[in-house]
Parts: C-alpha cells; structure tokens; sequence
C-alpha cells in the first residue's frame, strides 16, 4: 500500500493487508514477479494490458516490483487517457513504440528487473535484421551488466540520503525543546523550464520533472507530520499551497503550453487515485482565476478532483492555477464593489482566496532558484516567512525541505509586530 511507510508506527498495524503476511507468502510472490519481468519479452503475444494487469493481481502492494510509473499508466489508461512522456531532441517518434518509453519512465527510478525488461525489450525490437542481431545481442549482456552497476550506485547514494536525511530530522524533531512548525507553507516552484534547457531537453521534460518532484513534497510534508503529534502545540503544517501555473504563464508558446495542460489534466487524475490522498484524508482544491482560458478537458478535471476529496477534513491542499497576485486583489475590489460594499482592509481580507476557502494566511513561503515571491498570495504573506532554495525546482531533495522547516523552527515569528 502506498502511503503505508508513512503512517506512524502506532498505527501501521491497524493498514496490514490480510494477504501476504508469512514470510514464504512474500518470498513466492517476489520469485513469480521476478520470473515475469524476466520471461515476458519473449512471450510478446501477450497483449501489455494483461501483463499490467496479471502484476496488479501477483503485486497487490504495488511496491516494490514495480511502482508509481505503471500505477499511473493503468489509471490513465482507465481514464483513456495517457501519461506525458516528452520526447528529446535526438528521439524520433518512430524509433520504439510509446509502451518502452512508459515502462522506462516514472516519478520514481523504476526497480533494476523493470529497467532490464526494458533493456530485453529494446533489444528485441531492434533485431529487425540478422546483422542488428548479431550487433544487439552481443552487447546485450554488457547492457545488462551497466543497468546494474548504476543501480548499485544509486542504492548506495540513496543509502547515504536517507542517513542524512534522518540525521536532520532527529536534530529537529527530536530535541529537548519542541521545533516551531508553520501552520501554512506556499510553495513557488520555479526552474523547471531552465533545468530542461540545461540538458538540451524539451520545456515539457523539465516540467515532467518538476511534477514528480511535486508528488515527492506532498510525500514529504506528510511523512514529518507525525513528528508533530507529541507536540503540545497545535500548529502543524496542516495546509499546503503549490503554484503550478500562473497567470503569466498563458503568454508562454502555444506547444508548451498545450502539453503543460495536457500534463497537469494527467498529473491531476493521478492525484485523485493516490493513496496518500485517501489514508491521510487530503482536501484537494484548485485557487486562481481566468479558468475560461482553460481547455474543457482540465476544467473537467479539476472538478472530479475536488468533489472527490471534497469530504476529506484533516489536511488541506491547495494548487494554484492560472493564479496571479494582483489579479486576486483586483478581484476581490471588483466583488466589493459590485456588492456596493466599503473597501477596507477588512473587506478585500475576506475576499481573497484564502478567506473564501477558510485557509488561514501564509506562515512559510518556500521557493527554488530565485529571490523573489512574484506577487505570491501578496494579501495573504504579509507576515510570512520567506526561504530560498538556490536550486532548480526539479533538483529539490528531500534534506532541502527538511533545512526549510529548520529554518523557520529557528527564527523569531512575531507576526508583522
């Protein structure tokens, strides 16, 4: 179950599935997924429909065979709709078909038996010919062997992050004194189009890739909130806001901006059959104005997404789209105005995003590689918090969220006095 590493420990026992839970149960079920992963690119009769689904019923868990980039491929798919797989400069559409690319890309690093099937599959469909065969399969086994070392390096690198990362945690949460916690953190994410560039990618992978590194935060915020618990303060970071398209944004190229609306209509579906959404009862709700420049399709969306995490109380998520900070001010005059209502510093306060969605103002404004807020909530931050990031959005480690809470943990909150 996704989302079930997360939970506190007090309460894990009470999320266990009733299935799998001997030791041989689990060991056959890894041997079946194992032998599948390696056996099924010669079997490709087998329609790569009934394949998603036959792991689906061996890997209930989702994890750890295979994770989040197949999961989200088969509820696209039941959604008949499809993930965005940007393509670089150098790949031509027709060079392997769009399933090789779905397998080898995700939010995640998928696990080394899913990159090998890959591997086998891409050999396959390049022996179109006995001297590419010969070409392909000689190289096959070396191909094979450099998918390993790099997943041993990256096992080892994560190894080394998680220890840091619990490191800091521990000098955080759990010190004599209780750390200071934001109520509301804002999140500018910015960087995603410079990060594209600096690999000679399309805009929209650096956008793919800010977007798993989204998926990431909102694990992140709710993973550290337990630490919190004990606290006998109640002031816990209990809202989220993530501006993912700004009203600025409208301008960009036509080609960009259609497939950044196209990813955030897949982006956004994925988000209503996430696991960590339901266990942890998410509010979902999307702030911004100039949604008649939206296509129908994410209006549609963004709809399904909030009445289905409408009855949801516990924590609150807001994404902001097509938002702009003077546009929300002005909007908010232009309410009081129609209504023939005084304006006052009272009046435009219960007009803002925050005030009609009962979201208290800002305590912590997070943003990556530059220092500015570019009119953030500008009614609802005047006594926030600001940290910079001097990294891209999509280079966002898990420490760096960490080293945010610990700064504001840190400083002096008075509040504007």
């Amino acid at each position: 179950m996704i989302g079930h590493s997360l939970l506190p420990e007090r309460v894990k026992c009470k999320y266990q599935l009733d299935i799998l839970k001997s030791q041989t149960a689990r060991g056959i079920q890894r041997v079946l997924c194992a032998l599948l992963w390696l056996t099924y690119p010669f079997f490709m009769w087998i329609p790569l429909r009934g394949m998603m689904c036959l792991l689906l019923v061996l890997e209930p868990q989702l994890r750890p065979v295979f994770r989040s980039s197949l999961q989200t491929i088969h509820y696209m798919d039941l959604l008949h709709d499809k993930p965005v797989i940007p393509k670089s400069k150098a790949q031509t559409v027709s060079e392997l078909p769009d399933y090789v690319s779905w397998l080898a890309s995700g939010k995640q690093r998928p696990p080394v038996l899913q990159m090998i099937f890959v591997k086998t599959l891409r050999a396959q469909l390049r022996s179109d010919s006995r001297i590419n065969s010969i070409r392909v399969w000689l190289a096959y086994p070396f191909t094979i062997a450099e998918t390993c070392a790099e997943y041993a390096a990256h096992s080892l690198a994560d190894t080394a992050h998680t220890w840091r990362s619990q490191i800091k945690e521990s000098l955080l949460f759990h010190s004599a004194e209780e750390a200071q916690m934001p109520l509301h953190i804002g999140i500018i994410m910015d960087g995603n189009r410079r990060y594209a560039r600096q690999l000679g990618q399309h805009a929209l992978m650096g956008h793919a890739k800010g977007a798993a590194t989204a998926s990431k935060v909102l694990e992140w915020w709710i993973k550290y909130l337990p630490n919190t618990t004990r606290y006998a303060s109640p002031v816990r970071p209990k809202y989220l806001t993530c501006w993912a398209f700004s009203s600025e944004n409208f301008e960009r190229p036509e080609d960009e901006r259609d497939g950044l609306f196209a990813m955030m209509v897949a982006e956004f579906k994925s988000l209503a059959f996430t696991s960590l959404i339901h266990l942890f009862q998410i509010r979902i709700r999307f702030i911004g104005g100039e949604r008649n420049r939206f296509p129908p399709e994410l209006l549609e969306t963004m709809d399904m997404v909030e009445k289905t995490t409408s009855a949801y109380d516990a924590l609150f998520l807001q994404i902001a789209v097509g938002y702009g900070g003077r546009q929300e001010v002005v909007s908010a005059v232009r309410g009081l105005m129609a209504r023939g209502q005084e304006i006052t510093e009272q009046s435009i306060g219960a007009e803002t995003y925050c005030a009609q969605l009962a979201v208290p103002p800002v305590n912590l404004i997070i943003r990556t590689s530059e220092r500015r807020t570019s009119g953030f909530f500008l009614w609802d931050t005047q006594a926030a918090e600001l940290h910079f990031i001097d990294k891209l959005w999509p280079q966002l480690t898990e420490r760096d969220w960490l080293h945010a809470l610990e700064s504001f943990s840190t400083r002096e909150i008075r509040g504007g006095r």
